[in-house]
């Protein structure tokens, strides 16, 4: 017999009364054993919907995980915990996404809420002037260093940055560095560039 010196993996999934995958539901959830950060992401993503984005880097992380949660959100929170976030939550899982980045901030983590709206009947309405910043990819638009350095170049806020942030964005996280891939971000220099604006040094 071959000598392996392969890790081996302890995964043990119970999920009950999935049939309804909101975030109301209340399914028990438990995840233990060392596993890459990327594969347990997958697993859970095939079975919520919930979509992960990180760099191949992150992906390879190694954890010990050790969850019990009888939610979803609770138990990707319970995952992520020593990783910094952006996360777009929905009532519906498979609308939500959650951006992962390294360890090196870990805690500076960001959570956005969405509920669901129906649109009324029989309403036409004329598309408002949009604010330059929505054009922006929604990890970028969202990410507080982006909206802080973006503010002190004297770039208007858009309504809803201002009501969760306060007009002056007062109510932003601690400082912190900008993240080299989002500084670097194709979208992000071409807009600033389109604003007159150069990139954030880094």
């Amino acid at each position: 017999m071959l000598k392996s010196n392969i890790t081996v993996v302890t995964l043990l999934i119970f999920v009950l009364g999935i049939g309804s995958l909101a975030l109301g539901a209340e399914p028990s959830i438990q995840y233990s054993g060392q596993i890459s950060i990327g594969k347990i992401l997958k697993d859970i993503s095939s079975k919520t919907g919930i979509k992960f984005i990180m760099s191949d880097e992150v992906s390879r992380q190694v954890i010990q995980a050790h969850v019990k949660a009888d939610n979803w959100k609770s138990a990707v929170h319970q995952l992520l915990s020593e990783f910094s976030t952006l996360e777009s939550w929905n009532e519906n899982l498979a609308s939500s996404k959650v951006w992962v980045y390294g360890k090196e901030f870990a805690g500076n983590s960001e959570t956005i809420q969405i509920k669901q709206r129906t649109p009324p009947r029989h309403v036409v309405t004329t598309a408002p002037k949009d604010n330059p910043l929505n054009q922006l990819p929604p990890h970028i638009r969202h990410d507080p260093e982006v909206l802080r350095f973006l503010y002190l170049k004297g770039v208007e806020m858009p309504a809803d940055v201002k009501e969760r942030y306060g007009d002056r964005l007062e109510n932003l996280p601690p400082v912190r560095p900008m993240f080299l891939h989002v500084a670097k971000n194709v979208s992000f220099v071409r807009f600033l560039k389109s604003i007159g604006l150069r990139p954030p040094p880094g």
